[in-house]
């Protein structure tokens, strides 16, 4: 199941400018832009900047999944959290001349523009290269294999093509809808226990909607466009989706299969250009991710330790003493 409806963000966002739009003219509605704007790049900003420096404690502690959901609770937060982060009143004013703040927020709408249409161009580009000359896997056998880990995996939709394409390195989906989504196979022999993991590995990002997260960073991405750390947060993220994926894949797992599953990412080298999730690591989340496959540690869900520090919290405000 997705971690976290992807869209929400995006869809309010657009729904509330566009709103002020048909209610108050176009200036009423530049204005709200650029007040959403400046929040969203505050706090998302802050959130993931927060998040970074706290990763390499979580990563340690909480299991893999809660890591990535973390990458996309600005979704929610900032919708939810609205009311509470306005001040009563403001705590200082800072004068800036009109046309300062107006220049600026073309600079910041470009910036963005440029940042989301050009990771949507690269992604199209890329779908067309590897879908080019792809050929339907014909071998009944992989495709019994195929349709019987959709069973086992209670997707309610079944009909996802399984393509091989002379043009990618890594076994792969791609596609932002069901009608387009497909999974793509290089040209190379696999066996039916690897293909078993290639596609439970493929149907887990499928059933997260791992396409939509990625998309979703990227539009964080481009509203904070000028924040460099916003940049490694996105490489970031997509590995955390992975190790995420791997942990899944691998609940319950024996030793060997692990040892296999990580012999199959070690041989095989892709590209996860676009909204794509692919079997393969990067360099440098390779060496983390075999750790996690070959030595699995054991984590918490994280759940208990926002209960524990909530009963913590209830405790201090009911005897009124001073939490620290």
């Amino acid at each position: 199941l997705p971690y976290i409806s992807c869209g929400l963000l995006m869809g309010v966002v657009l729904g509330k400018i566009i709103c002020e739009l048909l209610a108050y003219g176009i200036g009423a509605a530049k204005h709200v832009t650029i007040s959403i704007c400046f929040e969203i790049f505050f706090h998302i900003s802050l959130y993931y900047i927060v998040l970074m420096l706290l990763l390499p404690i979580f990563r340690k502690r909480i299991n893999a999944r809660i890591c990535a959901t973390m990458w996309m609770l600005p979704n929610y937060l900032y919708i939810l959290l609205y009311g509470s982060m306005q001040l009563q009143k403001p705590v200082g004013i800072l004068a800036i001349p009109k046309h300062f703040v107006e220049i600026f927020s073309y600079i910041w709408l470009l910036g963005f523009g440029v940042v989301l249409l050009r990771g949507m161009v690269v992604h199209l580009k890329f779908r067309s290269e590897i879908l080019k000359n792809a050929k339907a896997v014909e071998d009944e056998e992989i495709l019994a294999l195929w349709n019987e880990e959709l069973r086992h995996a209670n997707m309610r939709y079944t009909k996802y093509p399984l393509r091989i394409s002379q043009n990618v390195g890594t076994p792969l989906s791609i596609g932002m809808y069901r009608s387009t989504t497909c999974v793509l196979l290089p040209e190379r022999k696999y066996s039916l226990e690897e293909l078993k993991l290639i596609f439970r590995h493929e149907i887990v990002h499928i059933g997260r909607e791992d396409v939509w997260n990625k998309f979703n960073i990227l539009f964080c991405t481009a509203t904070c466009w000028f924040n460099p750390l916003m940049w490694i947060a996105m490489r970031k993220s997509a590995d955390d989706l992975e190790l995420s994926c791997d942990e899944t894949v691998l609940m319950e797992a024996d030793e060997k299969t692990r040892c296999q599953y990580a012999n199959l990412i070690l041989r095989t080298a892709g590209d996860d250009r676009g909204f794509s999730t692919c079997l393969s690591a990067t360099a440098s989340s390779m060496r983390y991710r075999l750790k996690a496959i070959v030595k699995p540690q054991k984590r918490r869900t994280g759940a208990l330790i926002v209960f524990e520090r909530e009963l913590q919290l209830d405790e201090h405000l009911r005897s009124g003493t001073r939490l620290d």
